[in-house]
């Protein structure tokens, strides 16, 4: 194999794996460690993902704007990993601290856990968007209508959490984007298996 079907196979098969997680760890009634390995795992899976779409488009047409993509993916990785851990380990302490029986100091450590969650929602938004654009240039038929899919969900996803900053648009009672990003992901992840090894295209 060569190195960019070598990239390309590891970007869809971690990603794709990633994608899985997070719907494992957010629906499946999961034993807690578990539930930790899907969750905890679902960030760097993710980051890598990125990693290999980037480097599968790197001689097409749009390289310069799926490299930047591919950083935004890989730092919203790391940042989602950051937030789960911190999530759960605030749960852990507040399920067993007398303090939780205290609102405010309740909301105030949950504050921490919901900003890092905004931080995860925008990186991976701009990552979405970028990448949208990049299969706009560098495919063709249907797989542009999936770029223009990742423009609309990924601006929807940053849009939502710039008018509800700072907590998440969920949190504020209204729409998550999240699963549906999570699925223009998986679409993402699978389909750039069945991209030609040459980018170079119009």
């Amino acid at each position: 194999m060569t190195a960019t079907m070598q990239w390309k196979t590891v970007g869809s098969i971690n990603g794709a794996t990633a994608v899985l997680l997070y719907f494992a760890a957010a629906f499946l009634p999961l034993p807690e460690a578990l539930g930790y390995l899907t969750a905890f795992g679902f960030g760097p899976l993710l980051a890598v993902g990125f990693l290999g779409m980037g480097h599968h488009f790197r001689a097409g047409s749009a390289a310069r704007l799926a490299e930047i993509a591919a950083l935004f993916g890989q730092a919203g990785g790391f940042i989602v990993l950051i937030m789960l851990t911190v999530q759960q380990a605030l749960f852990a302490s507040m399920a067993s601290a007398r303090t939780v029986h205290n609102p405010d100091t309740v909301a105030l450590v949950n504050t921490v856990q919901l900003g890092i969650d905004v931080a995860w929602d925008m990186a991976v938004g701009v990552a979405v968007v970028l990448f949208g654009l990049v299969w706009l240039s560098a495919c063709r038929g249907l797989w542009r209508l999936l770029g223009l899919a990742g423009v609309v969900l990924g601006g929807l996803l940053i849009g939502f959490n710039l008018w509800f900053f700072p907590s998440p648009p969920v949190e504020s009672g209204s729409v998550d984007w999240g699963p549906f990003v999570a699925i223009w992901l998986l679409l993402a992840f699978v389909g750039l298996s069945w991209q030609p090894t040459s980018v170079e295209q119009p």
